[in-house]
């Protein structure tokens, strides 16, 4: 059984405090709607538009209001718009930034051609999320995520070749 809650999105490059107030309660309260807590977050990215430093920061700042990294899954939407490249050469070419979020997401994510008539995508994510919440079970699910940005960035700076590091989840 799957329960979708869609929670409003927040503008690609705002700040926290330039979002108003009802789109950050609507934000948190869509986490309140999955009892006992959720067992996946979809955070999606769009390929059609180069990510920033900006978009990061402003990832990391709304993403704080719900404490979930371990339960994220980077959903890349419009991987149409990147041609014959494919969604990994995407993620090396990405730069830190767009390496940063993936791996602060487990190297957890799944892409999506929107023009593609093809059902097996959401398939493929339905498999994806399944395994996520296998994952999440052994847990302990009272543990308090960190959000050690910065330890993050430094391992991201000695970790192993990008083509390497997306191999267990795609």
């Amino acid at each position: 059984m799957v329960q979708l809650v869609d929670t409003p999105g927040w503008s690609r490059f705002s700040s926290l405090k330039d979002t108003p107030e009802k789109v950050k309660q609507e934000i948190t309260k869509g986490v309140s709607l999955c009892t006992p807590g959720p067992h996946a977050i979809i955070l999606v990215v769009s390929t059609a538009v180069a990510f920033t430093k900006a978009h990061l920061r402003s990832i990391r700042e709304h993403m704080s209001l719900l404490d979930v990294w371990r339960h994220t899954l980077v959903l890349f939407s419009w991987c149409d718009s990147i041609g014959e490249t494919t969604v990994e050469q995407s993620i090396e070419s990405g730069g830190r930034t767009l390496q940063l979020l993936v791996r602060k997401c487990n190297n957890r994510y799944h892409s999506f051609n929107i023009k593609a008539d093809d059902p097996a995508q959401v398939t493929r994510l339905l498999e994806k999320i399944k395994w996520k919440v296998a994952e999440n079970s052994v847990l302990c699910l009272n543990a308090s995520e960190t959000d050690n940005w910065e330890e993050e960035e430094t391992a991201a700076e000695t970790m192993s070749p990008p083509g390497e590091m997306f191999e267990d989840f795609c």
